[in-house]
């Protein structure tokens, strides 16, 4: 996972923890202030609880919401795959991984050129 993604997984958190603190503290200059406290008179220390807790919340926020950020499958990436079966087993793999279907993966290789004898291999190593 790249930084980047790692980062606004933290901040998408970090407003969550945020609006909720609010919610429960009953305004946003309470919440505010008790993460300002949190942090500044324990000199930075209390960042060591908000940026896990964070980046947690971030991260189940995305799998709640099935936010998927390397959802960037491309087609083009068929086109590059030298034949064999292990690049065509790759391919799979991540497409799944990316939440495409078995229909929709297999479409898009057979417009690329595959065979119907490799894909049905490839999708067959990968039950195993």
């Amino acid at each position: 996972m790249s930084f980047l993604s790692k980062f606004i997984r933290l901040i998408f958190g970090f407003c969550i923890i945020f609006l909720i603190l609010s919610g429960g503290l009953g305004s946003v200059q309470r919440a505010g202030g008790l993460l300002f406290v949190s942090i500044v008179c324990t000199a930075g220390i209390g960042l060591l609880l908000w940026f896990p807790l964070s980046y947690m919340v971030g991260t189940l926020a995305f799998k709640i919401l099935k936010i998927d950020q390397n959802k960037k499958v491309s087609i083009e990436l068929t086109k590059k795959i030298t034949n064999n079966t292990q690049a065509i087993v790759n391919f799979i793999i991540h497409a799944q991984q990316s939440g495409y279907s078995g229909s929709e993966i297999e479409r898009v290789l057979k417009e690329n050129g595959w065979s119907d004898s490799d894909i049905k291999d490839a999708f067959l190593s990968i039950k195993r």
